[in-house]
């Protein structure tokens, strides 16, 4: 049982001591649904993924679109390979899982746009302040020349359009439009990308022993 103890002490520590920007730097943008089906306004999301072994408390971060701002509440612990929910232009309730801008929030761009992940530490033009950035439909999008700058974002590159009510979706850990996949929105579920992985090694399995 001393043995026991010991251990899970050490552990604890171990974890304690890993650093509040180390933790934070595994928070990523995993899909974006800017153009829904109906009305923009109220329906867009964005989910937010700790992709770490670390519970990391949102209220440490914000995000940019358009050049405004918002952060998140203080004390919502995101537990590692869980989601949250940013509800764009839209009123609610905020709880563990979701996030509401509310409608004095701007609307994400439909035809293109941008959307950052910032630490609360830091200015919004500091590249060693932003954690994750994506954009879409086109190049030069608000803070782009940050992303660019944190080499998190590649110059003149943007993810495919997704049509109306289709999603941009995170497969790969990679930077740029080549790790991101145009889907069926799975916003809170698991990306499209997976799922296809999943499908096409099965069917390449069966057809193997057909």
């Amino acid at each position: 049982m001393r043995t026991f103890l010991l251990l899970g002490f050490s552990i604890a520590a171990i974890l304690s001591a890993v650093p509040a920007s180390a933790q934070l730097s595994e928070v990523r943008i995993n899909e974006v649904l800017y153009d829904p089906l109906g009305a923009d306004s109220g329906n867009q999301k964005v989910e937010i993924i700790n992709q770490g072994g670390i519970p990391v408390d949102i209220g440490e971060l914000r995000i940019c679109e358009n050049f405004r701002y918002r952060g998140f509440p203080p004390g919502v612990i995101l537990q590692p390979g869980t989601t949250y929910t940013v509800h764009v232009r839209a009123n609610g309730t905020n709880d563990g899982s979701n996030f509401y801008t509310t409608t004095q929030y701007p609307a994400l761009g439909t035809d293109s746009g941008s959307f950052g992940l910032y630490k609360t530490a830091g200015l919004f033009t500091d590249p060693d302040a932003i954690l994750d950035f994506v954009q879409w439909g086109g190049t030069g999008e608000a803070r782009e020349d940050v992303a660019i700058a944190a080499q998190i974002w590649p110059m003149n590159d943007f993810t495919p359009d997704a049509t109306e009510g289709l999603s941009i979706q995170r497969c790969t850990e990679g930077a740029g439009s080549s790790g991101w996949l145009v889907a069926a929105p799975t916003v809170g579920g698991t990306n499209s990308c997976s799922v296809a992985t999943e499908t096409v090694t099965w069917g390449a399995l069966k057809a193997a022993f057909d």
